[in-house]
């Protein structure tokens, strides 16, 4: 399949099982990324992130 390089990796998973430790792991991944501190995130903390920078540049 290869390899993936992505561009930016929006890192914000919910909950209070993991949530946290999922964050810390991908903060270890030289990658450009986005991440919340904690057990804060979700589909519409990610949907904000992407529509803010989606604003910055339009």
């Amino acid at each position: 399949m290869g390899n993936v390089e992505p561009k930016l990796v929006i890192g914000v998973p919910v909950g209070f099982v993991g949530a946290k430790e999922s964050k810390e792991e991908l903060r270890g991944v030289c990658v450009p990324q986005i991440t919340t501190y904690g057990t804060k995130g979700g589909s519409n903390v990610a949907a904000s992130i992407l529509n803010s920078i989606l604003y910055m540049v339009g």
